[in-house]
Order: C-alpha cells, then sequence, then structure tokens
C-alpha cells in the first residue's frame, strides 16, 4: 500500500536517479542509496539471509512427493544434505 509507487522503467534505470525527475513522480532518488558508510544496510543483508534459509528448508520439501518432511528423514538424500551445507557456506562466506 505505502511506499514508493516507480514503474519498472524507473526501477532499472535507478543509476541515472535525479532528484527534479524523482520528486515530480513522487518519490526520492535516496531509496537507490546505501547506506551512509557506503556499505548495504543491515536489513537488505538479514532478509537476504532470510530468504536464503526459508529456500533451503523448501528443498529439504522436494524429498518426496506425497510424504511429510515429518515422515520422510533429510538424511534420505544426502546429496540434497550436501548441497543445503554447502549454499549455507558459500552464503555466509559472502
Amino acid at each position: 500500500e505505502g511506499g514508493p509507487k516507480i514503474t519498472f522503467k524507473q526501477l532499472v534505470s535507478f543509476e541515472s536517479c535525479t532528484e527534479e525527475a524523482a520528486k515530480a513522480a513522487g518519490y526520492t532518488c535516496n531509496i537507490f542509496k546505501r547506506g551512509p558508510d557506503g556499505l548495504m544496510q543491515a536489513p537488505s543483508t538479514v532478509a537476504l539471509s532470510i530468504l536464503v534459509t526459508i529456500e533451503m528448508f523448501n528443498a529439504l520439501n522436494s524429498l518426496s512427493e506425497n510424504e511429510s518432511l515429518l515422515t520422510v528423514p533429510p538424511w534420505s538424500n544426502p546429496w540434497l544434505l550436501a548441497a543445503i551445507a554447502l549454499s549455507f557456506v558459500l552464503h555466509f562466506a559472502i
């Protein structure tokens, strides 16, 4: 409901955002900026980590088409567990 109402074109051309054009469209270029220290803002990093975790647990749902995760043990597919572990390691390394 709230938040900036920007078009797809404005979103993909955020590098060339000018305050005059942004104010005319009803938003500010600050929504495209990084934190005051030049690094990504912490909420964005936390949100990405939560999404990665949810998707890794979602991958466990593919162990069985008809059975619940509670009835099929996760260690029934060691390759999937290795891929999930590798994904977490790579995510936290970055």
